[in-house]
């Protein structure tokens, strides 16, 4: 036991609910495919990897969006946890769309990255890429992002 939970050291995880959060807030409510060892940050489970994605109800708070051209032709690729806020941040330049909803903040990002390389940066308004090229998890994150495109039918 540690604390209020029982932690299961062979996966890294509490067994249960943090009774105060509510959910699994330490791993952006996605324990199957997130870890936190050390309570600090989240980290990619690489053992679930050919897991179903989770999206749509109850999935996880974070939206992938798009905004089309007149050409109806993908001009922007973005991620957020409020898509009304972000549709009036946006609101001056473009309109936004839902693409995605129910990821984790990682399996947006992965999403994200996944359509910026699949339409092009220089294609595109957005000014960087949603996780650097770098990155120690970017192969897997982009890998995450495809498969959930294809889980859909994107």
């Amino acid at each position: 036991q540690m604390g209020a939970r029982y932690y299961y050291p062979s996966t890294a995880r509490f067994t249960q609910p943090d009774p105060v959060g509510g959910g699994y807030p330490y791993v952006s409510d996605n324990p199957v495919n997130l870890t936190d060892r050390d309570g600090l940050q989240e980290e990619y489970n690489y053992e679930s990897e050919q897991a179903a994605p989770v999206v749509g109800e109850g999935g996880g708070p974070t939206y992938v969006y798009v905004s089309y051209n007149e050409s109806r032709e993908v001009q922007y690729v973005g991620i957020t946890n409020n898509i009304e806020r972000r549709a009036l941040e946006h609101a001056a330049r473009f309109r936004i769309d839902p693409y995605v909803s129910g990821l984790s903040r990682l399996e947006a990002r992965g999403v994200e990255q996944a359509m910026i390389e699949r339409y092009g940066l220089e294609n595109l308004q957005n000014r960087i890429n949603s996780i650097a090229p770098s990155n120690p998890v970017y192969q897997w994150a982009v890998q995450r992002g495809q498969q959930i495109l294809n889980w859909l039918g994107l």
